[in-house]
């Protein structure tokens, strides 16, 4: 599992729709939300049958110098959060809510 605390941002957020490959499972489909890091690295955030998401809420926790974030926070969710949430004595601030672009998959 993706830890859901970070040392980087998150610019963007694509969701990837596939076909599962086992025979299985052959009438399901997957849906994967795959998030682009400030680096460029890229970072699986979920896998699952259905697409209930529809954005990334990114937190921050003031640390760093300069007040700049210190520690980054995600979430994902449909659209409505809260600006702000404490979190075992640290208060987390919504910075940004990323929608979560639809990529057809193979």
């Amino acid at each position: 599992m993706t830890p859901a605390i970070l040392d980087e941002p998150i610019r963007g957020a694509v969701q990837q729709r596939r076909k599962s490959r086992s025979h299985a499972l052959h009438a399901r489909t997957w849906f994967r939300v795959v998030a682009t890091l400030a680096s460029g690295k890229k970072l699986t955030l979920r896998r699952r049958l259905n697409n209930s998401y529809s954005h990334v809420a990114l937190y921050a926790h003031p640390g760093g110098p300069d007040n700049h974030p210190g520690a980054y926070f995600w979430r994902l969710t449909n659209g409505k959060v809260p600006k702000t949430f404490h979190m075992e004595d640290t208060k987390w601030w919504l910075l940004e809510l990323i929608p979560i672009e639809l990529k057809e998959g193979k």
